[in-house]
């Protein structure tokens, strides 16, 4: 699963780009005077493009692997699904930092990686919840050798 969900985050990246670009390129010039020009011109650099667009799909590939990262903490008895909806709140103010931190110094781009971190974490607590049952609730093999009672003499 890692790769594919690797290669669904690039993909959305990919896909976003161009929301983000306009987002980023626009910006605060097309709030000042309603449509009207301003006399500015964009020049984009070629080496700081190919910088955003390597940031933005590495940030999107590896936050993809969050439910990787949950589902395998999980199985290790790290993070129980108890703690897991309990800190929904938490998650959501950890999934916009990295989303800060990660993405170009823009709000558009933020959004659309914080929200998918969202949506990941729930949907890893839902596949938590359907498919793990709980290592002490599970019923014991009746195939299994016993031990033999201890003896009291």
């Amino acid at each position: 699963m890692t790769p594919v969900l690797f290669s669904l985050g690039v993909a959305g990246a990919y896909y976003m780009m161009p929301l983000a670009l306009k987002a980023l390129l626009i910006g605060p010039f097309s709030l000042i005077e309603g449509n009207h020009s301003l006399g500015l011109a964009v020049t984009p650099d070629v080496q700081k493009y190919l910088s955003f667009v390597r940031q933005l799909l590495f940030a999107f590939g590896f936050a993809f692997l969050l439910p990787i990262a949950i589902l395998l903490s999980n199985r290790a008895g790290l993070l129980p699904i108890e703690t897991l909806q309990k800190g929904r709140r938490y998650a959501i103010v950890i999934a916009f930092a990295l989303a800060a931190v990660l993405t170009p110094p823009d709000v558009t781009s933020q959004f659309l990686l914080a929200i998918p971190l969202i949506i990941l974490y729930e949907l890893s607590i839902v596949f938590i919840r359907i498919f793990y049952k709980p290592l002490a609730k599970a019923a014991p093999d009746d195939t299994s050798p016993q031990l033999p009672a201890p003896d009291n003499r």
